[in-house]
């Protein structure tokens, strides 16, 4: 019988070692492979979660924007605004002792007459204004009185609170002459 050959000695010790890493190769990308596929995992759950999350806003907007439309500019009342404003204002929970409107004469622009209001508001140190108050103040403004918007917002918070300290707050009213 014939006695291998050098060569073939030297291809049999090396076989077993190809084998050997091409297996741990495998394994590597194998791993690889299932991390990437874990990370897309969790990547889809956090999108679900967003997008369930963008729905649920998308019903409250559109549940606003019905609410909103509820009251038409027709049905406005003709209740002097300075008392609107100061009725408003209660209905917000905004004090009255900090509360001060005051009304600019009218601006007349083409057929429009622009009638501009300033609220000032000024809390003390032991007692700020609430920033929920002053947004339900504009928003019950602006939703019953179309009429009448925000023009000009000045807040300025106080010091150690995530409240107000000083609020001024400038509405515009347009009237067709």
């Amino acid at each position: 019988m014939a006695e291998p050959s050098k060569d073939a000695k030297a291809t049999a010790r090396w076989v077993p070692w190809t084998v050997f890493l091409l297996a741990v190769a495998i394994a590597t990308g194998a791993s690889f492979l299932y991390r990437e596929s874990e990370r897309a995992r969790v990547a889809l759950e956090d999108a679900k979660r967003d997008y369930e999350e963008m729905q649920s806003l998308k019903g409250m907007i559109a549940e606003g924007k019905l609410r909103s439309r509820r009251v038409s500019p027709g049905t406005e009342s003709k209740e002097d605004p300075m008392s609107f404003l100061g009725r408003k204002a209660v209905q917000a929970g905004i004090p009255q002792n900090v509360f001060r409107p005051s009304r600019s004469t009218g601006v007349k622009q083409g057929p429009w007459t622009e009638t501009s209001f300033t609220v000032t508001m000024q809390g003390a140190k032991d007692a700020p204004i609430l920033r929920s108050s002053v947004a339900d103040f504009i928003v019950a403004v602006e939703t019953e009185r179309p009429s009448i918007k925000s023009k000009n917002l000045s807040l300025s918070f106080a010091p150690g609170s995530g409240d107000l300290g000083n609020v001024s707050i400038t509405f515009a009213q347009f009237q067709r002459d």
